[in-house]
């Protein structure tokens, strides 16, 4: 019974952690679709902007086809 609950339970953490991961157009006039995540771990792109997580800098990146990089972990 314990392995069982074991189970249902990492099964419920595996299926949360698919559904935080969203598929967003960057932009509305955009069509492309990034995977980013809801987490405020903000970085600071060599742009100097300022991006909410490694994954929206990623997906910039991606879908301008912009040559960021992250220069360091927190707001610029």
């Amino acid at each position: 019974m314990a392995k069982l609950a074991v189970f249902f339970t990492l099964l419920m953490l595996a299926c949360h952690m698919v559904l935080s991961v969203n598929a967003q157009p960057l932009n509305d006039k955009q069509s492309c679709l990034c995977a980013t995540t809801d987490d405020l771990n903000w970085v600071c792109g060599s742009d100097g902007q300022s991006y909410v997580n490694l994954s929206t800098l990623e997906c910039e990146k991606k879908c301008k086809r912009r040559s960021v990089e992250m220069s360091h972990r927190g707001k610029c």
